[in-house]
């Protein structure tokens, strides 16, 4: 997939508990030209919908009631159907024993709040890259 058609094609579902932080996020992945954008407010509803709908990637705060990103990021892991769907955490938490457990428990990056748009567009296009890396069958010789 073309780096424009990816922009218009990828589904992403954005999840945290904090409007202003969804308004943020919505207008940062705007900026960079995504446009098939979804958000919830925590990891629960963040489940029904990956439910309902088919996403690209999910992007998740740590921090949220109901169901927090860790609980949301092992809930989709361990659904067969969505285990393949990548997932970026984007959270205020420093402390490595967190940064370390989002890793642990299968997310693909992890970004610091506040972030640059050029940093979230930058680790969005690898975990992309690599998802489409992982999806392309090997090539045989004949």
């Amino acid at each position: 997939m073309s780096k424009e058609n990816r922009l218009l094609e990828i589904r992403i579902l954005f999840v945290d508990d904090m409007g202003i932080m969804r308004r943020a996020m919505e207008n940062s992945l705007k900026e960079i030209g995504y446009v098939r954008l979804t958000e919830a407010r925590d990891g629960q509803a963040a489940l029904a919908l990956l439910n309902q709908q088919a996403f690209d990637l999910v992007i998740t705060d740590l921090d949220m009631p109901v169901l927090d990103g860790i609980g949301l990021l092992k809930a989709i892991k361990a659904n067969e159907r969505l285990a393949k769907i990548p997932v970026l955490i984007v959270s205020a938490e420093t402390e490595r024993h967190k940064i370390v457990s989002a890793i642990t428990n299968g997310a693909h990056g992890y970004i610091i709040k506040p972030f640059a748009i050029a940093k979230l567009k930058g680790k969005i296009d690898e975990i992309l890259d690599k998802a489409e890396l992982q999806a392309t069958p090997p090539k045989t010789n004949k």
